[in-house]
């Protein structure tokens, strides 16, 4: 297939290698996009209104937050790295230096990481009166209760809400009654028996809430789902507004969807989409950029990480490391740090981080098969990288790559493969929360 030719970008290499032997079955480029601000409808508190960060609001983070200011449960369905949780930090930072009331608040992550890099977001912000902690399996008993007692704003996990804070509701009557803002992040992982269950979770909490005389705004952020305002509505049993508005900028993008190649041609039988994405993964390390590789199950995160350790030169392999769930509280927490302080160049994961990335500055991310699935989807268009000076400016030009996987006995994969509007069309799939056949079981977080 012919390829848009641009010699500034330096993923022409390799797009042109995968392209010769048949491998590359699409390339999709996305334009740049600039950035679009708004006012707020009611200017901030003067201890807000003076910070760098709470100014030169991007449209849609203006209009979320004068919609949670209204009362209104909202959902933040925008690109990745667009700034979605300046959306609430805003109105938490509002509530909880109340000088009449103030308020507290509740943010529920389906997974540890994504917390406690919120907790390091929130940290980092020092917002005036704002005491943060990550309420956990990873906190010790101490801890807990220091949160407990002090923090007005807990971070935690539908699983941990649901063991450790409703059945003892009389302990948080405090923080119960003091409830503004309940902040649900990635909710287009919310289906299946998984979303039934917090569906469940959400609605005792809103029943607590009532019991202590507070009615918490609902907050949830997704990724670009179609009609994200059903599935929040479903989950929260009350009517949601959508902010689907994007006004965050975005540099130039491409996406290139992979198939592996036949290997067989009585039988069909393809080339392991294990061994094309650690060949995929291991050229963009030697090249010098930055990348995660999503897979499958933890064997996989291992054995991929370890397939590219040893398609690298010897000087990179220390560069390559694995993430999956499974791993010792301190082993993660290192891992994380590392990404931020930019000490890898390269990672296997598996889903227990394909939700914890959009901090990362990513050349290419890598993924492994199930293109229809929303959560890969999502994590296809993880790039977003800024130019310096104007938005659009290539060199900074960014690839995303996704290779089909090789088990193709139904061909799902193979039809998604030749169908590559489902690979690049964004918004299309929503989930249901409620589908109990499409169970989306996994283990608890905590």
């Amino acid at each position: 297939m012919a390829l848009a030719p641009d010699p500034a970008t330096p993923f022409e290499t390799l797009l042109d290698e995968l392209d010769s032997d048949g491998r590359l079955v699409h390339v999709e480029h996305l334009e740049p996009r600039a950035e679009r601000h708004r006012e707020l409808e009611r200017p901030l508190p003067p201890g807000l209104a003076d910070r760098p960060d709470t100014q030169h609001l991007w449209h849609h983070q203006a209009e979320a937050i004068d919609a949670i200011r209204r009362g209104e449960h909202v959902v933040i369905a925008t690109g990745t790295a667009s700034g979605k949780s300046r959306c609430f930090q805003i109105p938490i930072a509002e509530a909880v230096t109340d000088p009449i009331t103030p308020g507290t608040a509740l943010l529920l992550y389906p997974t540890k990481a994504l917390a406690h890099d919120q907790l390091r977001s929130l940290a980092t912000l020092d917002f005036p009166r704002l005491v943060a902690g990550a309420y956990d399996g990873d906190a010790t008993p101490e801890e807990k209760a220091w949160i407990r007692e002090n923090a007005n704003v807990i971070l935690t996990n539908p699983e941990m809400l649901h063991g450790g804070f409703l059945p003892r509701h009389e302990k948080w009557d405090t923080f119960f009654m003091r409830l503004r803002v309940v902040v649900i992040d990635e909710l287009h992982v919310l289906r299946g028996v998984f979303g039934t269950h917090v569906a469940h979770i959400l609605r005792r909490l809103r029943r607590i809430c009532r019991h202590y005389g507070s009615d918490p705004v609902f907050v949830f952020t997704s990724a670009t789902i179609g009609q994200p305002e059903r599935l929040a509505s479903a989950l929260c049993a009350a009517p949601v507004t959508a902010i689907t508005d994007d006004g965050s900028p975005t540099g130039p993008r491409r996406f290139a969807l992979l198939d592996p190649p036949v290997i067989d041609e009585e039988t069909g039988v393809r080339a392991s989409a294990n061994s094309e994405v650690a060949a995929v993964s291991a050229a963009l390390v030697e090249s010098g950029h930055r990348t995660i590789t999503f897979c499958q199950s933890r064997k996989g995160t291992e054995l991929i990480a370890a397939d590219i350790s040893r398609r690298v030169s010897p000087h990179l392999k220390r560069a390559v490391m694995s993430y999956r769930a499974g791993y010792l509280a301190e082993e993660r927490r290192a891992i994380e740090v590392a990404d931020v302080d930019a000490e890898f160049e390269r990672r296997g994961s598996d889903d227990a981080a394909q939700r914890a990335v959009a901090h990362l500055l990513l050349d290419c991310p890598t993924l492994l098969g199930e293109i229809a699935g929303p959560i890969r989807h999502h994590c296809a268009f993880q790039v977003r990288r800024y130019p310096s000076g104007d938005i659009g400016g290539d060199e900074f030009g960014a690839l995303a790559a996704l290779a089909e996987s090789d088990r193709s006995v139904a061909g799902l994969d193979q039809r998604c493969a030749d169908r590559r509007h489902l690979a690049v069309g964004r918004g299309a799939y929503a989930g249901s929360h409620c589908s109990t056949h499409r169970s989306s079981m996994r283990r608890p977080a905590y």
